[in-house]
């Protein structure tokens, strides 16, 4: 990662090519999968990209966050205005200035001042009333799915719909079809606790009689006790969990909450029949037509977004209905998944490359799309 910690506040492209910055924090893999797929697609329209990894989420950090936000609401609205702008100008401090930054996730506020250009690229779910305030200091908020866009709409008024996909998608072949690996299952949580874990071991937990369940999760003590026909998998490297994804074809993503949905959607791109829940923004990866979709017991807000809950129950009926269908009708709706994931991938090379495209800079500096 290159250091942007310095004296200066010239920005970083005069009179050469233009220079992007994206701001996230190493939350797990899903921001790095976001960040690997947006360097490559600036890098090939000819821009320099430095990656600026945050500090962590903490109990400090947010209970300063708060405090902060509960000042602010005791002011008139002219100075809270004021007030953003010295905390935002604050944080440009030592910083190198860039063309363009990208915030993932969350605006990242310390750095606002630090860039000609600023754009959110959101997780809903972890975007929290108190960062709105600094919303009018971001020239623009892309939305990975639709759902975002009808919440982001309501507080910005360049909010615009992106998409998004994975850097994996050109470099992933497509998987031998061979029925056998719809009845073999698998559950990726990793590190992420809202994937819906606990509801699919106790789904297995009831039934030993089922296929053996392949378990990718880091926090074994999240789903314990483990019965005997699951398999766990801790810490595994890509190179692994592509293997493992080569030899189940039935994916359970029963999930909580998704900012995108790279589980959903690496599922599909390694040929897999994905079954998820069914709400938003799961719901607009995958449909009936190329998988099956859960239904939800209750839900809780969650910052911007919603969590749904899918119960064990709803996970065994699921299974139950994927064992009576055929391998044949299972493989077709995943090469159907497959060939949607690969039409979204141009998609949204398409719309990314138009809007970095469409940035008002320099003549000097203005990249080829290539």
């Amino acid at each position: 990662m290159q250091t942007t910690e310095t004296a200066t506040v010239s920005y970083l492209s005069a009179a050469t090519q233009p220079v992007a910055r994206l701001l996230f924090w190493d939350s797990g893999r899903g921001l790095r999968v976001d960040a690997d797929l947006l360097q490559q697609r600036l890098e090939r329209q000819g821009w320099r990209v430095i990656r600026e990894l945050l500090p962590g989420w903490s109990v400090a950090k947010t209970q300063r966050s708060l405090r902060l936000a509960r000042i602010k609401s005791l002011l008139p609205a002219g100075l809270v205005d004021l007030a953003n702008t010295a905390q935002i100008r604050w944080g440009r401090r030592n910083k190198v200035a860039v063309d363009l930054q990208i915030h993932l996730e969350t605006p990242a506020v310390d750095w606002i001042a630090a860039s000609r250009v600023n754009w959110l690229i959101p997780n809903q779910e972890w975007v929290k009333p108190q960062h709105l305030c600094f919303f009018d200091h971001l020239d623009a908020v892309l939305c990975k799915s639709l759902a975002a866009l009808t919440i982001f709409q309501a507080h910005h008024d360049n909010a615009r719909f992106l998409g998004f996909s994975s850097p994996a998608v050109p470099m992933v072949n497509a998987v031998g079809d061979t029925h056998d690996r719809f009845r073999r299952f698998l559950h990726v949580a990793g590190r992420n606790r809202k994937k819906g874990a606990q509801a699919v071991v106790e789904a297995w937990r009831r039934h030993p009689e089922w296929p053996e369940l392949q378990l990718v999760i880091d926090d074994v003590d999240m789903v314990a006790p483990v019965p005997a026909n699951v398999r766990v998998w801790r810490d595994i490297d890509d190179e692994a969990l592509a293997d493992i994804r080569a030899r189940n074809g039935v994916v359970l993503a029963p999930s909580e909450v998704e900012g995108f949905g790279h589980i959903l959607l690496e599922g599909m791109l390694h040929g897999g029949f994905v079954v998820t829940t069914d709400a938003a923004p799961m719901n607009e990866l995958v449909t009936r037509d190329r998988g099956m979709l859960l239904p939800w017991r209750s839900e809780q807000n969650w910052h911007l977004g919603t969590r749904y809950f899918v119960t064990p129950e709803a996970i065994e009926a699921a299974v139950e209905d994927v064992l009576q269908t055929s391998g044949a009708l299972l493989a077709a709706k995943a090469k159907r998944a497959r060939a949607w994931v690969l039409q979204n991938h141009w998609h949204f090379e398409q719309a990314f490359a138009h809007e970095v495209s469409g940035l008002a800079l320099p003549a000097s500096q203005r990249p080829r799309v290539v």
